[in-house]
């Protein structure tokens, strides 16, 4: 009986335990989180450069699975040059291609 009430005092301890545990991924007391760059950031990194097409009607690039021309908007910005391994965007940004991590090494 005595073991019982021993086992279920500490299951109802358990949570209260718990409760004082704090989130190790959260920033410090007192940090604050500029949230105007927060979403300057989840915006360019929403773009993804998947590749780049060239062909008798020019170049393409292929952006979050979906093609585009210069002069086009993606994510409300203006497609402004594409090269052989990058998109220029009117905001001054650029979305690069990487190459592949089975490609042989050049500098062997």
């Amino acid at each position: 009986m005595l073991r019982q009430i021993s086992g279920l005092a500490l299951l109802l301890a358990l949570p209260v335990m718990a409760a004082d545990l704090r989130d190790p991924t959260l920033p410090p007391a007192g940090w604050q989180i500029d949230t105007s760059a927060a979403a300057q950031t989840a915006s360019d990194t929403s773009l993804v450069l998947n590749a780049i097409i060239t062909g008798a009607a020019g170049k393409r690039a292929v952006i979050n699975n979906q093609r585009y021309h210069v002069g086009d908007k993606v994510n409300g910005v203006t497609i402004s040059a594409i090269d052989d391994h990058q998109v220029s965007l009117a905001n001054g940004n650029k979305l690069r291609l990487f190459e592949p991590v089975t490609a042989p090494n050049k500098k062997r």
